[in-house]
């Protein structure tokens, strides 16, 4: 629990210093319960029986956010078809009205052997196209509005490259 409870804080301290970069220093106070939330991810956002209190649930109630829609899917990838399993950006016609978005995901991606691809890579197939579709996805649903995004955490039984390299 220890472990959990400094990653949301860390989470959280994370979050509001990018809002702050975002809004810039002349706006001393935001109201946070005018503010609603969205996030897209894996079974790590998902509420499930290891976290039955997702962390966008943990970051709404630390800001006082007027809402949030969690939607993590289990087992869902960056990128397209990684071995059959779900697809990330197909949970973004889902979502509504936001103004602070996060994106976990890339855990499932690497124990599917998924490639890395190249960083600026629109082949979906790979985990930087898919990351560069979903992302590019998000602006354009969500101009101007704080857009962030998580990297997977690590696993405790998986080290090095994934089977792709």
């Amino acid at each position: 629990m220890f472990k959990t409870k400094n990653i949301i804080i860390y989470f959280l301290l994370t979050l509001l210093f990018g809002i702050f970069i975002l809004i810039g220093c002349k706006q001393t106070y935001i109201d946070f319960s005018t503010l609603s939330y969205v996030a897209f991810g894996d079974s790590i956002t998902k509420p499930q029986k290891y976290a039955p209190i997702p962390y966008s649930e943990t970051v709404k109630d630390g800001l006082g956010l007027k809402s949030v829609q969690n939607l993590g899917v289990s087992g869902t990838t960056l990128a397209y078809g990684a071995k059959d399993r779900g697809w990330i950006y197909e949970q973004l016609d889902k979502a509504g009205e936001a103004d602070i978005i996060s994106l976990l995901g890339g855990v499932n991606d690497y124990s599917a052997g998924t490639e890395l691809g190249n960083i600026d890579s629109n082949d979906v197939l790979t985990i930087y196209g898919g990351l560069n579709k979903i992302v590019g996805s998000l602006k354009e649903k969500y101009p101007n509005k704080f857009i962030f995004l998580m990297t997977p955490l690590k696993c405790i039984s998986r080290t090095g490259k994934n089977s792709a390299g």
